[in-house]
């Protein structure tokens, strides 16, 4: 994760090449030829479900009714092959040969931040399954390589590998192989023809997320009666934390670059949804620090749009604040007002403190239970979410009896009869009390059972 934001960087200058400009959400034109290519790059999967039959919950083919393709991610690879921005002629017959070098160039240009050498290959994680594909292809094309041991098993360029190994000694750091703004390529990393490219960038979690969320607002305001004009808000939460080596790079595993490329994904397949990103330049691994961002900088911005909601006043994103009459809250608001938070194993201060702070908005919770399944075995599954509700979720503390309801009063007061009463019986030890005949465990002591039974009618 040390090169995560390296990557990112090169990624997203790809895609901003492109004329479409996601920022510009209120003027999208989806004839555009620039929003078609973006668009006609979406990668789809096949659709599997979890099977309840198998204690493992194995990945099955739906019926055929449920069988769809699903959009999981960015073809790159034909983003460049289609030339982005710079590759078309003007109407002026003398520019055409000028315009068609510039795009030549660009494209040229485009392809060298896709491309893999040797270099690259020391900072990605590989799967295990495809070190001998890879192996294979990098014989297959008669380009030397070593293997080099590592906890992800490093491939690196042979004739590279006296001179990394230099470098390796010196504790020089990969990121400082890159231009730290934009994720530019060094001169001493273009040295070998690149083999490997980046082909594709995948948002498997963030694919089946949007579906779910989509799915539950549709379902939630499916009234025929009624048409209602849904604001949806997505807030992508990035961060930043220390890594353990101190010869990698401070944000070298920062997610703030991954936002921005995941806001492009969403605005392609999702246009009405509205994008905001937040990033914590503060120690995500650090329990004091994020309950200060939790409080001065998430809350803060949803409080923005709940207080443009209730009081029916044009939300932040969509004009400035302006000098109006002040409008009382609707006391209603939160009828037609919901917070849902995802999250998966991220760091568990910053996952319990935002829990903690989204506590009065009663939050559903998206959990995913099952986070690499695109990345093992190539199939998308929705199923990989949990929905529960605040109520399913929460848990609290003691309360005074008379403050639960009354089914509640009512049980508590005929156990402390029932407990007296044994209690009683035993002192007194009228009848034939054969309490000291049965087994009681280890702790000697009778356990007593009240029944509340609600019968109809």
């Amino acid at each position: 994760f040390s090169a995560f934001d390296m990557f990112c960087k090169r990624i997203l200058y790809v895609l901003k090449e492109n004329k479409y400009n996601h920022h510009d959400k209120d003027n999208i034109n989806k004839n555009s030829e620039d929003f078609n290519v973006l668009l006609s790059s979406i990668m789809s999967f096949p659709r599997y479900e979890r099977s309840d039959a198998t204690p493992r919950f194995s990945l099955v083919t739906p019926r055929p009714s449920r069988q769809s393709m699903l959009p999981v991610g960015i073809n790159l690879a034909q983003l460049v092959s289609k030339g982005i921005k710079g590759g078309k002629a003007k109407k002026e017959n003398d520019n055409i040969e000028k315009d068609s070098e510039e795009g030549n160039t660009n494209n040229n240009h485009l392809k060298t931040k896709l491309d893999i050498n040797a270099n690259d290959l020391q900072s990605l994680r590989l799967r295990g399954k495809d070190m001998s594909k890879l192996e294979s292809y990098i014989e297959s094309t008669g380009y030397e390589y070593h293997m080099m041991p590592s906890p992800r098993t490093r491939l690196i360029n042979k004739d590279s590998h006296d001179e990394s190994k230099k470098e390796h000694h010196t504790n020089t750091n990969i990121a400082t192989d890159y231009n730290e703004d934009d994720g530019n390529l060094s001169s001493s990393c273009q040295d070998h023809e690149s083999i490997l490219h980046l082909e594709a960038v995948f948002f498997p979690l963030l694919s089946s997320l949007l579906r779910k969320w989509q799915k539950q607002i549709s379902e939630k305001y499916n009234n025929p009666t009624m048409k209602k004009n849904v604001k949806k808000v997505l807030m992508l939460v990035t961060g930043v934390g220390t890594p353990r080596n101190w010869t990698h790079s401070m944000t070298g595993n920062s997610t703030q670059i991954c936002a921005e490329i995941m806001e492009i994904f969403i605005h392609i397949l999702y246009p009405d949804v509205t994008v905001v990103k937040l990033h914590s330049e503060r120690e995500i691994y650090r329990y004091d620090e994020n309950i200060t961002f939790a409080q001065k900088e998430l809350l803060p911005c949803i409080d923005e749009y709940r207080d443009a909601h209730a009081r029916g006043e044009p939300y932040p994103d969509e004009h400035p604040k302006s000098s109006q009459t002040y409008r009382p809250f609707d006391p209603d608001w939160k009828q037609t007002f919901y917070v849902t938070l995802s999250f998966a194993d991220g760091a568990p201060a910053r996952t319990h403190a935002i829990q903690s702070a989204l506590r009065p908005y009663r939050p559903t919770y998206f959990h995913f239970w099952q986070l690499k399944t695109f990345w093992h075995d190539s199939k998308i599954c929705d199923d990989d979410i949990e929905v529960h509700s605040f109520e399913s979720m929460e848990t609290v503390p003691a309360m005074e009896v008379h403050k639960t309801s009354s089914h509640v009063q009512l049980l508590v007061d005929e156990m402390l009869k029932f407990r007296h009463h044994f209690v009683q019986t035993l002192k007194e030890g009228h009848g034939s009390n054969d309490i000291k005949t049965f087994w009681l465990r280890k702790s000697k002591k009778p356990v007593l059972a009240v029944l509340l039974v609600n019968r109809p009618g």
